[in-house]
């Protein structure tokens, strides 16, 4: 078996193709249909796709509308009652993860800290009236 140096590989190059045209010329790796896309289809999924979304940022205005400060989603008017016995009283952050919480739950107060890695409860006590 013989090799080309690269100064004949160059000038043989051009040539070969040249005189053997059907060589160059290679059949496609993948052959296939063209996309059938329903121009129509299309519009109408991006219409239902807005209109879902769009109702969606109405129902959370809707539900932030009817709460009072501090409160969460579980008191949106139609999950009444869920979640109404625990109560955060004062959020602080003391660092970039990490937050210490006063909360009220069934007549007691937690000063529990919350960070990615859970909570830590450091201290219980019985729950005091707050001064008027």
């Amino acid at each position: 078996m013989t090799t080309l140096r690269g100064g004949t590989a160059a000038a043989l190059g051009p040539l070969a193709s040249f005189i053997f045209p059907f060589a160059a010329t290679a059949e496609p790796l993948v052959t296939s249909r063209p996309l059938d896309l329903h121009l129509e289809r299309l519009i109408v999924a991006l219409v239902f796709c807005v209109a879902i979304a769009v109702g969606a940022v109405l129902l959370l205005k809707r539900a932030s509308k009817t709460q009072g400060r501090g409160q969460n989603l579980l008191s949106a008017p139609w999950l009444k009652g869920v979640g109404q016995a625990v109560t955060v009283l004062e959020s602080r952050r003391i660092s970039m993860h990490a937050d210490v919480c006063r909360v009220a739950c069934a007549g007691r107060e937690y000063l529990v800290v919350v960070s990615p890695g859970g909570a830590t409860v450091l201290k219980e006590s019985a729950q005091t009236e707050p001064a008027a």
